[in-house]
C-alpha cells in the first residue's frame, strides 16, 4: 500500500551557487559523507548534489507531519547496484516506522538547469 508519495524539482544553479558561497559548510550540513565522496567523483558533480537534495525534499515531504525538526543527514540516497536507494536514520527513521512505511521508491532525474526526484513509500 502506498503510504505516500513527495515530489521535488530544484534548479541546478541554486545548488551551484550554495556550494560555491558555502562550500563544505553547505555539504556537511545537508549530505553524508557517502553523498559527498559520491558526488565528487561524479561527471556532473553540481547536478548529483542537486539531485539528491530534491530526493531530501521530497522524502522530507512525506515524513514532515510526524518530524519535529529535520536533520539532513538522516536521510541519505545510496547507489546500490546502480540504483539510487533512500536510507534513513534518526527522527527520520522513527517517523516512517511511525507511519508503516517499510520500503522506499526513488527515481532521480537531472539536466543542466533542473534536478527532480519522485519519492514513493510503501508500507502494509
Amino acid at each position: 500500500m502506498i503510504k505516500g508519495h513527495g515530489v521535488d524539482i530544484i534548479k541546478v544553479d541554486r545548488v551551484k551557487r550554495m556550494l560555491n558561497r558555502f562550500g563544505e559548510r553547505f555539504k556537511v550540513r545537508i549530505y553524508t559523507e557517502e553523498e559527498i565522496d559520491y558526488c565528487m567523483t561524479a561527471s556532473n558533480q553540481v547536478e548529483s548534489f542537486a539531485a539528491r537534495l530534491a530526493a531530501k525534499e521530497a522524502v522530507y515531504k512525506i515524513l514532515g507531519r510526524e518530524l519535529e525538526t529535520l536533520c539532513w543527514q538522516e536521510i541519505s540516497v545510496k547507489m546500490e547496484d546502480c540504483i539510487p536507494t533512500i536510507y534513513l536514520n534518526g527522527y527520520a527513521k522513527e517517523a516512517a516506522e511511525g507511519l508503516g512505511i517499510e520500503f522506499w521508491h526513488l527515481s532521480l532525474s537531472h539536466e543542466r538547469d533542473y534536478a527532480l526526484a519522485s519519492v514513493i513509500a510503501e508500507g502494509g
